[in-house]
Protein backbone atom coordinates (compact mmCIF):
# COMPACT_ATOMS: atom_id res chain seq x y z
CA UNK A 1 0.00 0.00 0.00
CA UNK A 2 1.16 3.43 -1.17
CA UNK A 3 0.71 5.26 2.56
CA UNK A 4 0.75 8.95 0.35
CA UNK A 5 -2.04 7.56 -1.95
CA UNK A 6 -4.06 6.22 0.96
CA UNK A 7 -3.97 9.76 3.25
CA UNK A 8 -5.08 12.22 0.31
CA UNK A 9 -7.43 9.43 -0.78
CA UNK A 10 -11.19 11.18 -0.09
CA UNK A 11 -12.82 10.42 3.00
CA UNK A 12 -9.93 8.85 4.76
CA UNK A 13 -9.78 10.86 7.71
CA UNK A 14 -8.39 8.00 10.31
CA UNK A 15 -4.90 6.88 10.08
CA UNK A 16 -3.50 5.75 13.46
CA UNK A 17 -3.80 1.86 12.91
CA UNK A 18 -1.73 2.11 9.90
CA UNK A 19 1.05 2.45 12.29
CA UNK A 20 2.09 -0.16 13.56
CA UNK A 21 2.44 -1.62 10.32
CA UNK A 22 4.45 0.86 8.53
CA UNK A 23 8.13 1.28 8.45
CA UNK A 24 9.83 3.86 9.77
CA UNK A 25 9.43 6.87 7.97
CA UNK A 26 5.97 5.92 6.96
CA UNK A 27 5.07 6.14 10.62
CA UNK A 28 6.19 9.21 10.83
CA UNK A 29 3.96 10.37 8.48
CA UNK A 30 0.99 8.94 9.50
CA UNK A 31 1.63 9.92 13.19
CA UNK A 32 1.62 13.46 11.58
CA UNK A 33 -1.48 13.13 9.89
CA UNK A 34 -3.02 11.40 13.08
CA UNK A 35 -2.63 13.28 15.76
CA UNK A 36 -0.49 16.32 14.31
CA UNK A 37 -1.28 19.96 13.45
CA UNK A 38 0.38 22.16 10.63
CA UNK A 39 2.52 23.68 13.56
CA UNK A 40 3.98 20.51 14.89
CA UNK A 41 4.77 19.77 11.04
CA UNK A 42 7.02 23.52 11.33
CA UNK A 43 8.19 22.20 14.42
CA UNK A 44 9.53 18.98 13.23
CA UNK A 45 9.90 19.69 9.69
CA UNK A 46 13.45 18.24 9.38
CA UNK A 47 11.99 15.29 11.00
CA UNK A 48 9.57 15.00 8.06
CA UNK A 49 9.12 14.66 4.18
CA UNK A 50 8.13 17.35 3.05
CA UNK A 51 4.61 18.15 2.11
CA UNK A 52 3.51 18.00 -1.27
CA UNK A 53 -0.17 19.86 -2.25
CA UNK A 54 -2.42 17.00 -2.13
CA UNK A 55 -0.82 16.06 1.59
CA UNK A 56 -0.75 19.51 2.68
CA UNK A 57 -4.48 19.99 1.56
CA UNK A 58 -5.68 16.86 3.43
CA UNK A 59 -4.01 17.90 6.67
CA UNK A 60 -5.67 21.61 6.43
CA UNK A 61 -8.70 19.43 6.27
CA UNK A 62 -7.67 17.50 9.29
CA UNK A 63 -7.12 20.14 11.21
CA UNK A 64 -10.31 21.67 10.36
CA UNK A 65 -12.08 18.54 11.43
CA UNK A 66 -10.47 18.70 15.08
CA UNK A 67 -11.71 22.16 15.66
CA UNK A 68 -15.76 20.88 14.37
CA UNK A 69 -15.63 18.26 16.76
CA UNK A 70 -15.85 20.73 19.29
CA UNK A 71 -18.31 22.66 17.48
CA UNK A 72 -21.07 20.62 16.59
CA UNK A 73 -24.72 21.74 16.51
CA UNK A 74 -23.07 24.90 17.03
CA UNK A 75 -21.53 27.73 14.73
CA UNK A 76 -17.93 29.02 14.85
CA UNK A 77 -16.15 32.07 13.58
CA UNK A 78 -13.96 31.38 10.66
CA UNK A 79 -11.10 33.18 11.94
CA UNK A 80 -11.62 31.26 14.86
CA UNK A 81 -11.14 27.76 12.73
CA UNK A 82 -8.37 29.78 10.40
CA UNK A 83 -6.32 30.84 13.88
CA UNK A 84 -6.53 27.19 15.68
CA UNK A 85 -3.57 24.45 15.01
CA UNK A 86 -2.30 26.36 12.20
CA UNK A 87 -4.68 26.36 9.71
CA UNK A 88 -4.22 29.75 8.35
CA UNK A 89 -0.28 28.61 8.04
CA UNK A 90 -1.31 25.57 5.96
CA UNK A 91 -3.86 27.44 3.60
CA UNK A 92 -0.54 29.93 3.21
CA UNK A 93 1.48 26.79 2.25
CA UNK A 94 -0.94 25.11 -0.07
CA UNK A 95 -1.67 28.22 -1.87
CA UNK A 96 2.73 28.86 -2.25
CA UNK A 97 3.02 25.16 -3.66
CA UNK A 98 -0.10 24.99 -6.26
CA UNK A 99 -1.27 29.01 -6.82
CA UNK A 100 1.47 31.41 -5.76
CA UNK A 101 -0.24 34.17 -7.39
CA UNK A 102 -2.78 34.16 -5.30
CA UNK A 103 -2.85 34.94 -2.07
CA UNK A 104 -6.88 34.45 -1.13
CA UNK A 105 -7.10 32.50 1.80
CA UNK A 106 -10.86 32.78 2.87
CA UNK A 107 -11.78 31.66 -0.70
CA UNK A 108 -9.39 28.20 -0.18
CA UNK A 109 -10.91 27.68 3.05
CA UNK A 110 -14.56 27.99 1.56
CA UNK A 111 -13.34 25.22 -1.06
CA UNK A 112 -11.76 23.18 2.09
CA UNK A 113 -14.71 23.23 3.84
CA UNK A 114 -16.80 22.24 0.66
CA UNK A 115 -14.16 19.43 -0.07
CA UNK A 116 -15.08 17.67 3.13
CA UNK A 117 -18.80 18.07 2.84
CA UNK A 118 -18.53 16.17 -0.56
CA UNK A 119 -16.68 13.35 1.12
CA UNK A 120 -18.93 13.49 4.29
CA UNK A 121 -16.34 14.38 6.59
CA UNK A 122 -18.58 17.46 8.09
CA UNK A 123 -22.41 18.30 7.54
CA UNK A 124 -21.94 22.04 7.81
CA UNK A 125 -22.79 25.44 5.94
CA UNK A 126 -20.59 28.24 5.12
CA UNK A 127 -22.31 31.34 6.54
CA UNK A 128 -20.58 34.46 4.50
CA UNK A 129 -23.16 36.67 6.02
CA UNK A 130 -21.97 36.31 9.23
CA UNK A 131 -18.21 34.83 8.29
CA UNK A 132 -19.12 31.53 9.62
CA UNK A 133 -19.27 28.03 10.05
CA UNK A 134 -23.02 26.31 10.69
CA UNK A 135 -21.68 23.03 12.10
CA UNK A 136 -24.48 20.49 11.99
CA UNK A 137 -22.30 16.97 12.73
CA UNK A 138 -19.22 15.88 12.55
CA UNK A 139 -19.48 12.52 10.83
CA UNK A 140 -15.71 11.49 11.65
CA UNK A 141 -13.24 11.98 14.28
CA UNK A 142 -9.95 12.48 14.62
CA UNK A 143 -7.56 9.51 15.92
CA UNK A 144 -7.67 9.92 19.47
CA UNK A 145 -3.41 9.85 21.16
CA UNK A 146 -3.09 6.62 23.72
CA UNK A 147 -0.12 6.46 25.58
CA UNK A 148 -1.12 2.73 26.65
CA UNK A 149 -1.07 1.75 22.52
CA UNK A 150 0.77 4.59 20.68
CA UNK A 151 4.23 4.98 20.37
CA UNK A 152 5.39 8.45 19.48
CA UNK A 153 8.25 8.78 16.73
CA UNK A 154 8.23 12.63 16.20
CA UNK A 155 5.40 13.80 18.52
CA UNK A 156 6.11 14.66 21.79
CA UNK A 157 2.73 13.62 24.67
CA UNK A 158 2.49 17.70 25.01
CA UNK A 159 1.84 18.68 21.61
CA UNK A 160 -1.19 16.83 20.80
CA UNK A 161 -4.32 18.06 22.47
CA UNK A 162 -6.56 15.35 20.93
CA UNK A 163 -5.68 12.48 23.99
CA UNK A 164 -7.15 10.19 25.39
CA UNK A 165 -9.11 9.64 28.67
CA UNK A 166 -6.26 8.02 30.32
CA UNK A 167 -4.00 10.64 29.48
CA UNK A 168 -6.02 13.28 30.15
CA UNK A 169 -6.59 12.10 34.07
CA UNK A 170 -2.89 11.35 34.48
CA UNK A 171 -2.21 15.10 32.99
CA UNK A 172 -5.11 16.13 35.53
CA UNK A 173 -3.38 14.38 38.34
CA UNK A 174 -0.13 16.30 37.84
CA UNK A 175 -1.66 18.99 37.88
CA UNK A 176 -3.44 18.58 41.25
CA UNK A 177 -0.54 17.40 42.87
CA UNK A 178 1.63 20.26 41.67
CA UNK A 179 -1.17 23.23 42.20
CA UNK A 180 -4.09 22.25 44.24
CA UNK A 181 -2.44 20.52 46.85
CA UNK A 182 0.34 23.74 47.55
CA UNK A 183 -2.63 26.17 47.26
CA UNK A 184 -4.63 24.24 50.04
CA UNK A 185 -1.72 24.15 52.30
CA UNK A 186 -1.56 28.13 51.70
CA UNK A 187 -4.98 28.07 52.76
CA UNK A 188 -4.76 26.33 55.65
CA UNK A 189 -1.88 28.57 56.86
CA UNK A 190 -3.23 31.93 56.21
CA UNK A 191 -6.81 30.65 57.49
CA UNK A 192 -4.49 29.13 60.76
CA UNK A 193 -3.20 32.88 61.00
CA UNK A 194 -6.44 34.73 60.85
CA UNK A 195 -7.75 32.45 63.62
CA UNK A 196 -8.49 34.34 66.64
CA UNK A 197 -6.95 32.28 69.18
CA UNK A 198 -3.64 33.22 69.51
CA UNK A 199 -2.61 29.74 70.98
CA UNK A 200 -4.94 27.70 68.64
CA UNK A 201 -3.19 30.33 65.59
CA UNK A 202 0.37 29.31 66.69
CA UNK A 203 0.37 25.83 66.86
CA UNK A 204 -1.62 25.45 63.65
CA UNK A 205 0.73 26.99 61.57
CA UNK A 206 3.70 25.02 63.49
CA UNK A 207 2.01 22.36 62.46
CA UNK A 208 1.36 21.34 65.96
CA UNK A 209 -1.92 19.42 66.70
Amino acid sequence: MDIQEYIVAPGNFNFVDLCDEADEADRKTLELFAFGTFETYCKYRDQYERLNGPMTWKLIQLLVLSVVNHHENTSVSIDSVLDQHGVRQGIHWWLQQQLPQLTDVYETFDDVIKDMIKQEGIDARIDHENDSIIVREARALRDVYDPTFHHLQVLQPSDISNQSLINALEVLRNWQNNHVEAMAKEFDITKALLDPNPRKRKSQVLGIS
